[in-house]
């Protein structure tokens, strides 16, 4: 599961078997670090340490493409004021 808040993508988990999705907690980019990424049947499987805590991030490759496709839009309008 992700969301937005003032600017950031923000990350928590929905555990199928929960009632509902676990507290979403901000990440400071900083405190994130990749140790290895991956594709595997049709997702981008991202294994990290964010804070010294190890977890697993899972994103579908449409998704990802749809992600990819967004920041680049905010990046041109970071780098030449033009609103897409």
């Amino acid at each position: 599961m992700a969301q937005t808040h003032d600017g950031f993508l923000l990350w928590g988990s929905a555990p199928a078997s929960g009632p509902k999705p676990l507290p979403v907690v901000r990440v400071e980019p900083s405190t994130f670090h990749v140790v290895s990424h991956r594709h595997e049947h049709g997702e981008r499987i991202i294994n990290a340490t964010v804070s010294g805590k190890a977890v697993t991030v899972v994103i579908p490759l449409d998704v990802l493409a749809v992600l990819e496709r967004e920041w680049s839009h905010v990046n041109t309008r970071r780098t030449t004021g033009r609103n897409r």
